[in-house]
């Protein structure tokens, strides 16, 4: 039965190749104990996507490239209490070039929820939000992602609405949106050690692996990257052995 490629599978092996070491790139990155200073990162990441775009092949993996670094500044300054100013210029720049999918638009708009800045207006907080929602309930019902992202956006937009000024204690024990982070962080972390398109990169993987377990995840998360570690240890060896 004939099956539709995937668009990784349309690749050429360069291109693979490229994609591959870009990913290494920003990840090493979020791996460095410099992380959370704002202008190492700045830098850093000016550096990194100078280095891509001088690889790349083509105006669409150079967008995607300046994506990527837009993305990973933004990040650290929400997570970092970066002044207001800084982060919206980053969201700004972030916006004018576009999401690569509807994954990263409802990140961003549950991150800017969560970690909003003090001087950031929350109408427009609000107003990422239900123009997320609205995107995202354009997906089928039975879609997993509609349906483990819709509930903590929409509980992050009621409690906008119902106080103009939200703290982070009334953010802390959202049950939607913290058994979210959990399973977002558990997958990131097993998606960047290992995709499903055939990375052969066992060491490495094994590596990103043991950086989410320095982070403290759920014991759910802790036993199954465990296990998965295991695995890849023992086809690691057998790789080894031939």
């Amino acid at each position: 039965m004939w099956k539709k490629k995937t668009w990784w599978e349309k690749l050429s092996e360069a291109a693979k190749q490229r994609s591959r070491y870009a990913a290494r790139r920003f990840e090493s990155l979020l791996l460095d104990r410099r992380q959370s200073n704002l202008r190492w990162m700045h830098d850093q990441l000016r550096l990194v996507e100078t280095e891509l775009i001088v690889l790349a092949r083509g105006s669409r993996e150079r967008l995607e490239i300046r994506r990527r670094a837009a993305e990973q500044f933004l990040n650290t300054c929400l997570m970092e209490n970066a002044p207001w100013t800084m982060s919206r210029r980053v969201l700004l720049e972030l916006e004018s070039l576009g999401y690569t999918n509807i994954d990263r638009r409802v990140h961003f708009a549950i991150m800017l929820g969560r970690y909003r800045p003090p001087d950031c207006p929350p109408s427009l907080v609000i107003n990422r939000l239900q123009e997320a929602v609205r995107r995202t309930n354009s997906l089928p019902r039975r879609s997993p992602f509609r349906r483990a992202n819709v509930p903590p956006m929409q509980e992050l937009i009621e409690i906008y609405q119902s106080n103009s000024d939200p703290q982070p204690k009334d953010l802390k024990n959202l049950k939607s949106l913290g058994n979210l982070e959990a399973k977002r962080g558990w997958a990131n972390a097993m998606g960047s050690a290992f995709d499903s398109e055939g990375d052969d990169d066992i060491s490495g993987a094994i590596s990103r692996l043991k950086a989410y377990l320095a982070t403290d995840p759920a014991a759910e998360h802790r036993r199954a990257t465990e296990a998965y570690i295991a695995r890849l240890k023992k086809t690691y060896r057998k790789k080894s052995a031939t």
